[in-house]
């Protein structure tokens, strides 16, 4: 899992490559939950999806996506959605998965400072951690990187903006 949580003006987007490893046999399907309370607030890209099936669960929503060929190897999804700022960061759980490793990187704001707090199943970690950098990351966009495995991860997100004038005048 490699998660990218970007502050935007009123929400925070929330970015999520989920990459399932099938070490035996085939998968037809793939399936997690999204912090999210109803189907359409979560965009849902897959290489290869047949069909896509949405229920309601304790704390967001479960997907599962059914493949169009059986997979070996790799399985994967980007999943797009939006998180208000008053809410801590929770992120996209695999069902069924025997290991899961999770990079989260949080990114800095042109116009003012970047806070977390409070991050449950994640450790600090550098840029260099993740084992493959979102498109739109450099190290000098990413404010914190955090690594975790185990459990659901969430993490407290704070966006402190300056004012113009302030930041005109640095």
């Amino acid at each position: 899992m490699i998660t990218r949580v970007v502050p935007l003006a009123d929400s925070l987007r929330v970015e999520a490559l989920v990459n399932f490893h099938v070490r035996r046999g085939l998968v037809d399907r793939i399936a997690f939950t999204v912090p999210v309370a109803e189907e359409g607030d979560a965009l849902i890209r897959a290489p290869d999806l047949r069909e896509e099936r949405s229920e309601a669960v304790e704390g967001g929503r479960l997907f599962t996506l059914m493949l169009r060929t059986p997979t070996r190897g790799s399985a994967s999804a980007a999943v797009t959605y939006h998180l208000p700022y008053d809410a801590a960061v929770r992120g996209v759980e695999p069902v069924d998965a025997a290991r899961v490793e999770r990079y989260v990187a949080v990114e800095r704001v042109p116009d003012g400072m970047v806070k977390t707090e409070n991050a449950d199943n994640l450790e600090a970690g550098g840029y260099d951690d993740l084992p493959l950098a979102p498109a739109e990351s450099t190290p000098q966009s990413v404010a914190r990187v955090f690594v975790g495995s185990g459990g659901p991860w969430s993490l407290d997100v704070r966006v402190q903006r300056h004012t113009f004038e302030g930041v005109a005048s640095a």
